[in-house]
């Protein structure tokens, strides 16, 4: 693993992170031809956890909703694909993920995905919690966390984060509802279609909202401690989309999605 800096973005651990998820991605493309059954969100979980694995996350959360309530789409809900990626993530950095679910069967399922990539080590905590934010609000010190929109009380599990005062991101997946609103429409006017928003809860923070995953994701940057490589989380996505239309394949630093400034 890669030696950590004190503060700020790491384009190494980033980028391994981001190859590292490429790669089960790909894998995972072979398996569903033979009927694994998992379902995996190759631009979220590379967005996910290159953005964790460079801000160098070592306090990580994952929660979601397998009932997929509020809205989202339980497939989306139900997938493993956000703790896989925080957990590749938490593997760079040193970190610790705490995966809380609200049933036993997809507590058990996240778990027996995890264990098959390799990844369900003694660094991810899985948590049963018919209540979520009692769960949430016992940890301390969250400097990376991805919250399901589809999760019950919502705000309230987004409100019992404890983040670092140091520098911290949130992630809501999943935050519009699909059959009120289409992305032609999502363009940042109004925020009246989505389904649960840290920026709204808290009301602090510098947040957007992108266009990554089934129901898209909002990322929320709070603090100073830390950035955001490639000119913050704007810079980050722009970089993102150009590569995405691109389609560049030829070198890793082409292909990557969330790179430093000197790219």
């Amino acid at each position: 693993m890669s030696k950590l800096v004190s503060a700020g973005w790491s384009p190494d651990l980033a980028m391994d992170a981001y190859l590292h998820t490429l790669q089960l991605c790909k894998e995972q493309q072979q398996d569903d031809a033979r009927g694994s059954g998992m379902v995996m969100e190759p631009r979220s979980m590379e967005y996910i956890a290159a953005l964790a694995a460079g801000n160098q996350a070592r306090h990580l959360l994952d929660v979601a909703s397998s009932a997929g309530g509020g809205g989202a789409s339980s497939s989306s809900s139900s997938s493993p694909a956000t703790a896989v990626a925080l957990a590749i993530a938490a593997a760079r950095t040193g970190g610790r993920l705490v995966c809380v679910r609200d049933d036993q069967q997809g507590l058990d399922g996240v778990r027996r995905h995890l264990r098959r990539l390799g990844l369900a080590t003694s660094a991810v905590d899985f948590q049963l919690a018919p209540s979520p934010s009692a769960a949430v609000r016992r940890l301390r010190r969250v400097d990376f966390a991805v919250v399901d929109a589809g999760v019950e009380r919502c705000g309230e599990v987004l409100g019992a984060v404890d983040v670092d005062p140091m520098g911290a991101i949130v992630v809501v997946t999943n935050v519009f509802q699909e059959e009120r609103t289409s992305w032609s429409s999502r363009s940042g006017h109004g925020d009246g279609s989505r389904v649960c928003s840290y920026g709204q809860v808290v009301g602090k923070g510098r947040s957007m909202v992108l266009p990554i995953g089934h129901g898209g994701m909002e990322v929320t940057k709070l603090g100073l401690g830390r950035r955001v490589g490639g000119g913050g989380l704007i810079g980050a996505h722009l970089q993102w989309q150009r590569q995405q239309k691109k389609k560049l394949v030829s070198t890793p630093k082409r292909t990557f999605l969330v790179c430093d400034g000197s790219s």
